[in-house]
């Protein structure tokens, strides 16, 4: 099957007759019928039905269109992103960011992204990593910035960019406590406000409770950190947050936070892309500009991210 035959083929099923297609495409009538004929012997099948009033797409016939369509569709995609491969980065590119990592890079991301590559149409999209892990395998996004390394297979590269602790969060009506930190053991013993499972805040604060033989006392479940936030600061409960979620300027003066330890609470940020997807200029770029952005934030006294210990290395599969 050529390029060729599959384009003339899809033109006769939108015309619905070989005359009127031939026309539309510049083709003569016979050229046509043979491109057709071709198709029908080469595939040993009946792909068109002819009849006085023009032709009737057989059920094998409506199969390669479908098959047509999307192989034309990725033909002129190719062709589109190598003929832009020379010149500056161009086009949309759509990038995934779990909530507290909109907080902390949307603003300067797309203040960069419109500074520096103004021919890239940026789209933003923000949901937990679980969802952001289902919107790269569904290619709803290009890439995204994500915690959950636990799905994806084969079919997905997630690259460590930063670690993350955890905060206990609790409201300054009472006063500001004196010590820095606060261990596990004691959080547990709080009246607490976290997301519901499978947020991986709250899966990681079940995990480490059960491992110390603990039971986290949840009054609240709340799957929104802002709205956690507005009722940690009205003294409704306490919270276990990201730092730069705790930090949030909005809240100063309100809402107090202790590094949680024995054992500390951390995460890794990663950025997550198909591994099938072709790196486009527009993706470089603003790849770059993210990574940019994230190493800026992790140097920031009260940024919203570290420095990766050094062990830590790309995760090519999800764990199990």
């Amino acid at each position: 099957m050529d390029l060729r035959s599959l384009r003339l083929y899809l033109a006769v099923l939108e015309h619905g007759s070989i005359t009127k297609a031939s026309e539309a495409a510049h083709v003569a009538q016979p050229a046509l019928g043979l491109h057709i004929r071709k198709l029908e012997e080469e595939l040993g099948l009946q792909l068109l039905e002819r009849h006085s009033r023009g032709i009737r797409v057989t059920e094998a016939g409506a199969l390669l269109a479908k098959h047509s369509e999307v192989i034309l569709r990725y033909v002129d995609l190719a062709k589109e992103e190598l003929t832009n491969y020379a010149k500056v980065p161009s086009g949309h590119f759509s990038i995934g960011l779990t909530p507290t990592a909109r907080e902390a890079i949307s603003v300067p991301l797309v203040e960069r992204v419109s500074r520096d590559l103004p021919a890239v149409q940026l789209t933003v999209k923000e949901a937990l990593s679980e969802s952001l892990v289902e919107y790269l395998l569904d290619h709803r996004v290009d890439a995204a910035l994500v915690y959950n390394t636990r799905e994806g297979g084969d079919q997905l590269v997630f690259e460590p960019l930063a670690s993350e602790s955890m905060y206990f969060v609790y409201s300054l009506k009472d006063g500001k406590r004196p010590k820095p930190t606060i261990t596990l053991t004691e959080v547990m013993q709080h009246r607490l406000i976290l997301p519901t499972r499978p947020h991986l805040v709250r899966t990681e604060v079940d995990r480490l409770a059960g491992n110390l033989g603990v039971e986290a006392n949840i009054v609240h479940e709340v799957d929104s950190m802002p709205a956690i936030r507005d009722f940690v600061s009205r003294g409704l409960g306490c919270s276990v947050m990201p730092h730069g979620a705790a930090v949030n300027a909005a809240y100063a003066g309100t809402i107090g936070s202790q590094l949680v330890v024995e054992p500390e609470i951390k995460r890794i940020l990663h950025l997550a892309y198909s591994r099938r997807r072709w790196m486009s200029k527009a993706f470089e770029a603003v790849v770059k500009v993210l990574k940019e952005i994230v190493d800026a934030e992790k140097d920031r006294a009260d940024g919203q991210w570290q420095r990766l210990d050094a062990h830590v290395r790309p995760a090519r599969k999800a764990a199990g």
